[in-house]
């Protein structure tokens, strides 16, 4: 691993002191400091996948906030609703973040996902808000990488946290620091988030 690329089980603290129950979103209540944390549903699930599993949010948000502020987005492709998928859709509300559904559309005979197009809208605003300091991209979706580049040049910090299999060389060069999800952040038996 390189200096900028972490395991995050060196760095997950005891507890959280404080998350999203304590920052209720951006609004002019918001404390500065914030950390941001970004979810690709799409991507994370392909990745837990790979390794016989479902990605474990609960888990990524604990060690990715690191008892920070934080609010954050999961971005999830929706084929149909079901009970499953509302039942996850609530989890994630749980957890304190917001949902935000995509679906696949035919577009000149092609299915098309804009799934990408709504995380980089959302992550693109975060970047340039002041009362955010940190964006943590939790995708390894090459796509993202001009999110990087507009936060960086915003005086954000820029975290991206990805499976080694999945994380674009394009978003690794464009992090300010490379954290690695493992098998830990999989649940292979019983229920998502």
């Amino acid at each position: 691993m390189s200096p900028r690329t972490k395991s995050l089980l060196d760095l997950r603290p005891s507890s959280l002191s404080q998350n999203a129950n304590d920052v209720k979103g951006m609004h002019s209540g918001c404390p500065l400091g914030i950390t941001a944390l970004f979810f690709d549903g799409a991507n994370l699930a392909g990745g837990a996948r790979s390794l016989g599993g479902v990605f474990d949010y609960g888990l990524a948000v604990a060690d990715l906030a690191m008892g920070r502020p934080w609010i954050g987005t999961a971005v999830v492709l929706v084929g149909r609703m079901s009970d499953g998928v509302a039942r996850f859709m609530v989890a994630l509300r749980r957890l304190g973040l917001t949902v935000i559904t995509s679906r696949r559309q035919k577009v000149c005979g092609q299915s098309k996902v804009n799934d990408d197009i709504v995380l980089a809208t959302e992550a693109t605003c975060s970047a340039v808000d002041p009362r955010v300091e940190e964006l943590v991209l939790v995708s390894g979706d090459g796509d993202l990488a001009p999110v990087c580049t507009i936060a960086r040049r915003a005086g954000k910090r820029v975290t991206v946290a990805g499976f080694r299999r999945t994380v674009s060389h394009r978003l690794v060069r464009e992090a300010d620091e490379i954290l690695l999800l493992d098998e830990r952040h999989v649940i292979t038996s019983g229920g998502a988030a």
